[in-house]
């Protein structure tokens, strides 16, 4: 496969990964059918076409202008920063693939290792632009400042309490080694994809319970979440009535107060997933189902 054909193949998960991300009835976030009162469904759609433009042009630059070009694109046409951990998330998988012609642990590691210092600082950038909800400040490397290390060893000072610095400090186990194979184990069970998502981002909010949450109100508010994520999927999550109603529940629940308990760190954990599985699947999921 050429480097063009790479970067649209690329492209097209990215903006394929958000836009069903976006579109699956996740309990506590925006979807179709439920929005924040900054933050609504049609700006995700808008963002993912933004996104899929934006790596179609950037996925094989590096990854610091990846990420810088993709968050000041879609916060440019939004007014929002409805793709930045997704965006983190994607950049150096995108990166992987389209640079050094496959998407695997090797390519990406040797992505990851490779990172510098002007990554991190276009990084840093593109967060202060984002503003995140829940942003603190760090002891050593706060995005306030300018970095002085490579982002994966920026990553690594966070990665023990946020699960995106996770991810890039320890080779994407989260995306590759449980929520990909999880969408696909899903969909295999028979659930259509959309519903597929939604149980997968309870299987990741079960097993890591979400940063988001644990940065706007608590570690211990986030392991609750995360408990009664896993509650959800003893009862039988999307594959059942009571899990069904169990989610319609925690749904409501999360949604008290002004989204202080958005598990938005799952979502992009999700869209992440998501990327894999269409790189190594395609899209026959999405087909309409005879009958």
């Amino acid at each position: 496969m050429d480097r063009k054909s790479r970067l649209e193949k690329a492209a097209m998960a990215v903006q394929m990964a958000c836009l069903m991300e976006a579109a699956s009835e996740k309990p506590g976030n925006v979807t179709p059918t439920r929005a924040f009162d900054d933050l609504e469904y049609t700006s995700f759609l808008l963002s993912s076409s933004i996104l899929g433009n934006i790596f179609l042009r950037q996925a094989a630059n590096p990854v610091g202008t990846i990420i810088f070009e993709a968050v000041r694109e879609s916060q440019r046409a939004t007014g929002t920063n409805a793709h930045l951990g997704v965006v983190l998330l994607l950049a150096p998988l995108a990166h992987a693939f389209c640079k050094l012609g496959s998407l695997n642990q090797k390519t990406l590691s040797l992505t990851l290792n490779s990172l510098s210092k002007k990554d991190a600082e276009l990084t840093y950038r593109a967060i202060r632009l984002a503003n995140p909800g829940g942003l603190g400040k760090a002891p050593k490397q706060d995005v306030r400042k300018k970095p002085d290390v490579t982002l994966q060893e920026a990553m690594g000072l966070a990665a023990d309490r946020d699960w995106i610095a996770h991810e890039y400090a320890r080779g994407f186990p989260i995306t590759l080694d449980f929520g990909a194979p999880e969408i696909k184990e899903n969909i295999g069970a028979g659930l259509p994809i959309r519903e597929a998502v939604a149980q997968t981002f309870l299987g990741i909010m079960s097993r890591y319970p979400d940063s988001l949450i644990a940065r706007k109100n608590d570690p211990e508010m986030a392991r609750q979440a995360s408990h009664e994520a896993g509650r959800i999927l003893k009862l039988g999550g999307m594959f059942s009535p009571r899990g069904r109603k169990a989610i319609y529940e925690f749904d409501q629940t999360l949604r008290i107060g002004s989204n202080i308990l958005n598990p938005g760190t799952t979502a992009d954990l999700t869209a992440a997933a998501l990327f894999v599985y269409f790189m190594k699947h395609g899209y026959g999921a999405l087909k309409a189902r005879k009958g």
